[in-house]
């Protein structure tokens, strides 16, 4: 993962920074040996706790997403991953991640729905990526002729 660049960044929106209303967007790289997990989440602006439900989903991605990948191997040079798999595995971590904010959602005192957020989880890997997401959000990526393509439909 050395020969990858990754820039990203949270910023609170003007109309955020005037109506006192915190940022409701998280996004981090983690780098685990082998891979790593590239996450983004877009808190709903409806929504009053969206900005936590965010910033909590991102670090769930972290703790689930890694276990899946570990558990199956698929961070071992060579490994075969089929479509399916990728999926089921997917569906089990977003499903993790939805406990876990329900767990927050009590701590809270709020219904999960006050947590609701777009996520979308990008693991690289050294010969593949994996992506998954939740929501209405949208992800893409750069080839090396300099143009931009979508990485997921």
């Amino acid at each position: 993962m050395k020969d990858w660049s990754y820039l990203y960044a949270s910023v609170q929106g003007k109309g955020h920074i005037e109506e006192n209303i915190p940022c409701q967007d998280f996004c981090n790289i983690f780098h685990h040996t082998n891979y790593t997990i590239c996450v983004v989440s877009d808190g709903a602006g409806s929504c009053e706790k969206s900005d936590i439900g965010s910033k909590k989903a991102t670090e769930f991605a972290n703790t689930y997403f890694p276990k899946l990948i570990e558990e199956k191997k698929w961070h071992k040079p060579h490994a075969k991953i089929k479509t399916k798999d990728w999926h089921k595995a997917a569906i089990k971590g977003l499903k993790a991640i939805r406990d876990d904010l329900e767990r927050v959602s009590i701590g809270e005192g709020c219904e999960i729905k006050e947590l609701s957020c777009t996520l979308i989880i990008l693991i690289h890997l050294k010969e593949k990526l994996l992506i998954t997401h939740i929501g209405d959000g949208r992800a893409g990526y750069c080839n090396t002729k300099d143009e931009w393509k979508a990485m997921m439909k």
